[in-house]
C-alpha cells in the first residue's frame, strides 16, 4: 500500500510512470507501463472537503494494459442522484474483480453495512 498525490487515477499513473523514467534507466514507456499495471490493483482517490476530512470518490481498478496504455475501470465513484442523495454508485456492471472483494472484515464483520452503536 501506498500514498500517492495526484488528481485523479490517471495522474496516479502518470507519475508513477515519471518516477521510474526519473531514475535515469533506459526502460522502454511500454515495459514500465506493463511493470505498473501489474504491481497496482486498486486506486482510492481522496479530496479533501470544505471541513477540511478526506472524502473517497473514487474506487477504481486497473485492468491492464491495451494499445500500450495502462486500462483502467472504475468500480464505485461519488456521485449524486437526481433526488440529490449522495452515495457510491457503479458507473455499469464491475468487472469480474469485484467478486473478489471481501464482503466480511475483521471479526467477520459486513463491511458494507451500518456501524453499529455501543450499548
Amino acid at each position: 500500500m501506498a500514498t500517492i498525490h495526484a488528481s485523479s487515477p490517471l495522474d496516479v499513473i502518470s507519475r508513477l510512470e515519471t518516477l521510474v523514467l526519473m531514475a535515469g534507466y533506459e526502460i522502454p514507456l511500454v515495459a514500465v507501463r506493463q511493470q505498473i499495471s501489474r504491481a497496482i490493483n486498486l486506486i482510492i482517490q481522496m479530496r479533501r472537503t470544505v471541513e477540511g476530512s478526506r472524502q473517497i470518490v473514487a474506487l477504481t481498478e486497473v485492468t491492464g494494459v491495451k494499445d500500450g496504455l495502462v486500462t483502467m475501470e472504475d468500480i464505485f465513484v461519488l456521485g449524486r442522484t437526481r433526488a440529490g442523495q449522495i452515495g457510491f454508485f457503479p458507473p455499469g456492471i464491475p468487472r469480474s474483480s469485484f467478486s473478489r472483494l471481501p464482503i466480511k472484515g475483521p471479526g467477520s464483520r459486513n463491511l458494507f453495512a451500518a456501524p453499529q452503536q455501543a450499548a
